[in-house]
């Protein structure tokens, strides 16, 4: 049985203490935590620039919802980090009103379980529709965000000029969903010592 100095020179070499990293947190946690950001960044930024270039008026897609979606799917990936870092257990300081207290796991850990399963979901349509070889529909309820009359190709993506760059730049989201349930078992590990149940 490794003695207890033994034990902590092993944890100690399982964690990375970067800077606000909540001692403890797995290697691969941290790693992992970091890899979703970076995971989204692509398709984020050629959203982006196609929104701003005009490239992708073609589908009749408003610039303001093109914008919003890149930001919300970033920030939604930099709150990943605070499962690894001590604002994902004690709400900082500079929080009105909230500042200071501490963040229950289950607050945490459900919204973040769900939106790994709405993710894993997610992508499996999307994927499934790429596979679709039949014209976009402009009546389809999935088209409610575009201007119909402004829907001038209604190739599947799959069968336009861009569908290389799409590919290679949307790719890596698949990862998000995974990353993000290690994460966040990882979380509830750390949280609850291992317990079954998540406690508050």
């Amino acid at each position: 049985m490794p003695s207890p100095r033994a034990e902590s020179r092993r944890r100690r070499r399982r964690s990375i203490r970067w800077p606000d990293t909540v001692p403890g947190t797995p290697r691969w946690a941290v790693l992992a935590a970091y890899a979703v950001p970076l995971c989204i960044l692509p398709s984020a930024l050629w959203r982006t620039v196609g929104a701003l270039d005009g490239s992708l008026s073609v589908d009749g897609t408003p610039l303001w919802y093109v914008l919003m979606l890149s930001a919300l799917s970033v920030g939604l990936g930099l709150l990943t980090l605070g499962l690894v870092h001590s604002w994902g257990e004690r709400v900082p300081s500079w929080v009105p009103r909230l500042g200071g207290r501490r963040v229950p796991a289950r607050a945490a850990v459900l919204p973040a379980g769900i939106g790994a399963l709405l993710l894993a979901g997610i992508i499996a349509v999307a994927i499934y529709r790429w596979n679709t070889f039949a014209a976009i529909d402009p009546d389809s309820p999935l088209t409610w965000m575009s201007d119909r009359d402004l829907m001038t190709d209604l190739r599947p993506l799959s069968q336009r000029e861009e569908a290389g760059i799409v590919l290679w730049t949307y790719a890596p989201m698949i990862a998000w969903p995974v990353l993000l349930a290690a994460v966040t078992w990882a979380y509830r590990w750390r949280r609850t010592g291992g317990s079954p149940m998540v406690k508050g």
